[in-house]
């Protein structure tokens, strides 16, 4: 079973996902999904539809926010940052990609965007997690800065 990175309270960064992966994350009381996979990046990998499935069948909610390497977009941060909403207090939140690392940092900014936390706390805790993020402190500062509606 993948090890969950914790992000923050009740928000966890993996890997790509197995059906069995998810059904442990359910078992756990993660109630949000979210993949920033893009269909097709890697051979082999399931299609976001396919993890749709296997989330839904656990009663999970799904989003689809697909993230290409090193091209996380504002409309990628302001879905990140409905989905963190839409989850809430009671529940929790599993994001992957291939490797976690996107996923993190993806977080990171709807975080900083949000106006949640500042920018290097935002960094500890996803250096806590195994994501080393120090590069993007200044982004995330901009981010801060720009709030949701500004990106």
């Amino acid at each position: 079973m993948t090890d969950f990175a914790a992000l923050e309270d009740g928000v966890y960064a993996a890997p790509q996902l197995t059906a069995e992966e998810i059904k442990a994350a359910r078992a756990m009381g993660v109630t949000t999904l979210v993949s920033n996979r893009v269909d097709g990046e890697e051979p082999g990998a399931p299609a976001a539809a396919q993890v749709q499935g296997w989330a839904e069948a656990e009663g999970l909610r799904f989003h689809h926010i697909p993230v290409v390497p090193g091209q996380i977009t504002a409309d990628n941060v302001k879905q990140m940052a409905r989905a963190l909403d839409e989850t809430g207090d009671d529940g929790k939140l599993l994001v992957f990609c291939k490797t976690g690392g996107r996923s993190a940092v993806l977080w990171a900014l709807a975080r900083a965007a949000q106006g949640h936390q500042e920018p290097e706390a935002l960094v500890a805790a996803a250096g806590q997690a195994g994501f080393d993020i120090r590069p993007l402190t200044d982004m995330l500062r901009g981010a801060k800065a720009q709030g949701l509606d500004g990106l």
